[in-house]
């Protein structure tokens, strides 16, 4: 079997400090369990690896009695971190343990980062990067690896699957363990079925403005909680929201979010729709999403301090990214047919210094790996 190095590698072993804790964000499936086994072959026994999903180990993690005499090796790598309990007073125990050991944690959100005194710094981790799936393949520039990753995305292990058949079974069984057991594990079925319902109008909604009045009433579920369940979503590493860039003109559209799946295939399990490119209807959604959940990974990997955002105007002009970062402005048309398109007129005279981009097929490798 091939192994796949990840490019959140090296960043994470940078933030590693003697004495400090970092997590590793991101949900089932996306390879957290894969990449920190890679870090602790790497250490060897300068490493210590446990999980604390095993009771055995949760139980020594939570009483802080990892060791018997001696003192704790200069990396320990917890995965599973969200089932200890309580979790802040047992990393607090093995730290005053051990206060020059390096801890690497992994949980499915980020939820338990935030705590309100003293914040757990954490890295994300996405589903695989094309430059990383592109270490499988002898001849990764196959036309048909881009196709195929449009419809079921890039999840890990879906490179080990040989049927669409069972690539599809293998998506529909994460999204209904985000439903259940990472959305709402403790809620009544009704509420899992409105979840659903809202999940799938959002799939159809890629790109699109979300209008939370609209949403309301088709769905029949107050704004707060259809907040909650987007803000639930993008902690989870799952979707991706952007704001209208809105500066200069009183036409830009400004006020509502948009929002992109973070991978391609958990968006077509959620319609379940997998057919073949060249007959969708979706097709431009698909490409739009995949080229934005690239770049968010690269900018994410890559430590890139950068802010993404739409842009639109009231009479339907618009760019479907802009990049600002420091003095530079960057608007980019995402495009199918070719790299002829020009920049709107609005952009233009708006932002008359800003740069202007066509991504297409032709180009879009060179973009999401520069």
């Amino acid at each position: 079997m091939k192994t796949i190095s990840r490019d959140l590698q090296p960043l994470l072993i940078s933030r590693l400090n003697p004495g400090k804790a970092i997590a590793i964000i991101g949900p089932r499936g996306v390879g957290k369990t894969h990449l920190l086994k890679q870090i602790k072959e790497q250490y060897g026994k300068k490493c210590l690896y446990l999980n604390a999903s095993k009771e055995k180990e949760r139980t020594k993690l939570q009483n802080g009695r990892m060791t018997s005499g001696s003192s704790l090796p200069p990396f320990v790598i917890i995965d599973e971190a969200h089932q200890l309990y309580p979790l802040r007073e047992s990393l607090e125990k093995l730290m005053d343990e051990s206060p020059y050991t390096r801890f690497l944690l992994s949980f499915e959100s980020e939820e338990p980062c935030n705590n309100r005194n003293e914040p757990l710094p954490f890295c994300n981790l996405y589903p695989l990067t094309e430059v990383e799936y592109h270490q499988f393949y002898e001849n990764p520039g196959r036309e048909d690896l881009l196709t195929e990753r449009l419809i079921y995305g890039n999840y890990p292990h879906l490179l080990h699957l040989k049927t669409k058949k069972e690539k599809q079974h293998y998506l529909s069984q994460i999204m209904d363990y985000y439903v259940q057991h990472g959305l709402h594990p403790n809620e009544n079925r009704i509420k899992t079925g409105k979840d659903m319902q809202l999940l799938r109008m959002l799939s159809f909604m890629v790109g699109q403005e979300i209008f939370y009045r609209e949403l309301e009433q088709k769905i029949s579920l107050s704004r707060k909680s259809i907040e909650s369940l987007i803000d639930k979503l993008t902690r989870m590493n799952l979707i991706h929201q952007l704001q209208g860039y809105k500066k200069n003109l009183k036409k830009e559209v400004g006020k509502h979010a948009a929002l992109y799946f973070i991978d391609n295939g958990i968006r077509n399990a959620l319609i379940n729709n997998f057919n073949p490119v060249r007959i969708r209807n979706d097709v431009d959604k698909l490409w739009k999403n995949y080229l934005i959940s690239e770049r968010i990974k690269q900018q994410q990997y890559r430590n890139l301090e950068v802010n993404n955002y739409f842009w639109r105007t009231y009479d339907q002009q618009e760019l479907d990214w802009v990049e600002e970062r420091q003095d530079q402005l960057i608007g980019y048309h995402f495009s199918l047919e070719g790299n002829h398109a020009r920049a709107p007129s609005a952009w233009r005279r708006a932002y008359p210094h800003a740069e202007f981009r066509v991504i297409s097929p032709y180009n879009y490798r060179e973009w999401i790996i520069s």
